[in-house]
């Protein structure tokens, strides 16, 4: 599922993880909004991140990659794209930095996820989010996601059942 060409729209690019980024992702991953909006563990290291991403490189089972500028390279988030639990399906993921938080960001690496995922000839995308992300929520249907209903206590996240807004992207 791993793309061998990076994915771009000429503003960012989605490419996979190098391992020697690991220390800004669990840098990243520390950020107060990341831990309350996503199941990314709190006191994750470098070290972890290192092994999830050679592992990811060698199976390549799923997409996790790094959002950067197009023009400069600057690392800006990870998207992510997983195989589903049925065939022809796929469950996406995101986060941005703080610093490149309200520049379109997530939703232009989202786009490109469907876009690829349509290539992988994906028929049906699922994602969740924290009911309360107002921001994600925006995200996911900008991209073309639809809401399918939000499931009270639907994720525990670090230990405490939260509400989930769950959506689909069918083609």
């Amino acid at each position: 599922m791993l793309p061998d060409e990076p994915l771009t729209d000429g503003t960012v690019t989605l490419r996979p993880w190098h391992p020697d980024e690991a220390g800004w992702y669990a840098e990243q991953a520390a950020d107060p909004e990341i831990l309350r909006f996503t199941s990314e563990p709190a006191g994750l290291t470098a070290a972890a991140v290192r092994a999830a991403i050679e592992e990811m490189l060698a199976t390549r089972a799923h997409a996790g990659l790094v959002v950067t500028d197009a023009a400069t390279g600057a690392l800006l988030g990870n998207a992510g794209l997983a195989p589903g639990a049925e065939p022809g399906t796929g469950a996406v993921s995101y986060w941005v930095a703080p610093a490149a938080r309200g520049r379109g960001v997530a939703t232009r690496a989202v786009r490109l996820l469907v876009a690829y995922a349509a290539e992988l000839g994906l028929r049906r995308l699922t994602l969740w989010t924290r009911a309360d992300n107002t921001g994600s929520r925006r995200v996911a249907e900008a991209a073309g996601f639809r809401l399918e209903g939000v499931e009270p206590g639907g994720e525990t996240i670090h230990g405490a059942d939260r509400d989930v807004a769950r959506y689909a992207l069918e083609r």
